[in-house]
């Protein structure tokens, strides 16, 4: 049956069919971070340096019925949003899968009060091996999870594909990143390609080096039995993962941004937006119209069927198969 789904979504995908609701929705519960990396969308888009107000957000959660899942994460750091924990139990209340996406500098001091709430997946940014404290917080995370009989949140680790020696970044860190996961029961790494308008500077690997590079996350799925993700490669895993390797070109990831059809980002201030990169476009407020008028509203329909007529959209190649020179 779970095979049955994923061919239906991908039909939909391939004859460009949006969600009756957008099953996935991403909400910015702060915008404050306690980092300042260089390559972050937050310093590309005006943003306002706030929390949002926790009744604010019980009831946007009310708004979105029809959701799957939640994403917890914006223009900041969601462990520094003070209400965070009563959040987590809120969507949970409301039968949301729920999710969040961390640096992890805060990780231990809330390891306990996550694993309590019930959140159901924590995607944390892993560059290399070399963050010892980051490593010890993911295992003292896994810790909590043993002393209390659960296997949740489960933990997913997020490294970004560039290359940059003068950084002292190379290829190899995503390797020994997906390796460290593999040894420490961690099954689940999700990889993905840097967006250059962000940051100019940054050096990512070219159209050959990544074909190598897919090549060698085939053998590591293989080694280790792991899922590891990277849209323009494979996501998924067993069935589910070949079927996409030979129905990607088919899908059509290359001609719109899927993320169209099953997405939405809701901003601090209730402001939906297409994605979060592009604050620029705003579909509409889920405090003044309801997520299925503003999902199928004018707004978001033209920009369905005119998305390469967007700069924004065309030069981006963050959700696209192939890379697009000179980003």
């Amino acid at each position: 049956m779970a095979h049955d789904n994923f061919l239906y979504a991908s039909l939909k995908k391939v004859l460009h069919i949006p969600e009756k609701i957008p099953p996935f929705v991403q909400i910015a519960v702060t915008n404050l971070c306690n980092k300042d990396c260089k390559m972050c969308i937050r310093f590309q888009v005006p943003i306002e340096q706030r929390h949002m107000p926790l009744a604010d957000f019980k009831t946007i959660v009310d708004r979105i019925r029809g959701a799957r899942a939640v994403t917890l994460v914006g223009m900041g750091e969601p462990l520094l949003y003070p209400e965070l924990i009563e959040a987590i139990r809120y969507c949970r209340l409301k039968g949301l899968d729920t999710r969040l996406t961390t640096n992890g500098i805060l990780l231990r001091q809330k390891a306990a009060e996550l694993v309590e709430a019930g959140l159901g997946s924590i995607h944390v940014s892993m560059e290399n091996v070399r963050q010892e404290e980051l490593k010890e917080d993911l295992l003292n995370l896994m810790g909590e999870q043993e002393k209390r009989g659960k296997n949740t949140p489960e933990i997913v680790l997020q490294p970004i594909l560039f290359e940059d020696p003068g950084r002292g970044r190379t290829v190899q860190d995503v390797y020994d990143v997906i390796s460290w996961a593999a040894e420490h029961g961690i099954k689940k790494v999700n990889i993905a390609r840097v967006d250059k308008r962000t940051d100019p500077t940054m050096q990512r690997p070219g159209v050959e080096q990544e074909q190598v590079i897919f090549r060698e996350l085939a053998k590591l799925r293989r080694q280790y039995r792991i899922r590891i993700d990277c849209l323009q490669d494979q996501v998924y895993s067993g069935l589910k993962g070949k079927l996409y390797k030979f129905m990607k070109p088919l899908l059509r990831l290359d001609s719109f941004c899927y993320r169209l059809l099953d997405y939405v980002y809701i901003d601090v201030n209730g402001n939906v937006h297409p994605c979060p990169i592009d604050m620029g476009q705003i579909m509409g407020n889920i405090f003044q119209e309801s997520l299925e008028e503003i999902w199928h509203g004018e707004r978001f329909s033209s920009i369905r069927e005119n998305q390469q007529k967007y700069a924004f959209c065309r030069k981006c190649d963050f959700l696209k198969l192939k890379q697009i020179n000179g980003v």
